[in-house]
């Protein structure tokens, strides 16, 4: 059956790097159940610059939140490649970024 058809109420991980498409499952599947990370474990969040999380937390964010229905998380495991840094900014700018965005709704 379709994944949509089952009684799972919220879909993770959401890969990035297996080519799972945000921005096509909110807007296919969104109204069925909440999406959970999209944040790229694999290359974003081990390699990148603090700026580099910032900027696809917050797109995550514009793509994911409206309608309500996403929680910001990794798009897999919190492994311990990952400098802390990042991780401290991705819940940073989270909470910081989503709550204006709520604030706007």
């Amino acid at each position: 059956p379709d994944l949509a058809q089952t009684r799972i109420t919220a879909i993770h991980p959401l890969q990035r790097t297996a080519g799972m498409d945000l921005r096509w499952v909110k807007e296919n599947y969104g109204h069925r159940f909440c999406i959970v990370g999209n944040i790229d474990s694999s290359r974003t969040l081990p390699f990148g610059t603090p700026e580099d999380v910032a900027t696809e937390v917050r797109e995550a964010i514009d793509i994911a939140a409206p309608g309500g229905g996403y929680v910001l998380a990794s798009d897999h495991s919190l492994h311990d490649g990952i400098p802390v840094e990042n991780i401290i900014e991705m819940f940073r700018v989270g909470r910081e970024y989503g709550g204006q965005f709520y604030q706007r709704q």
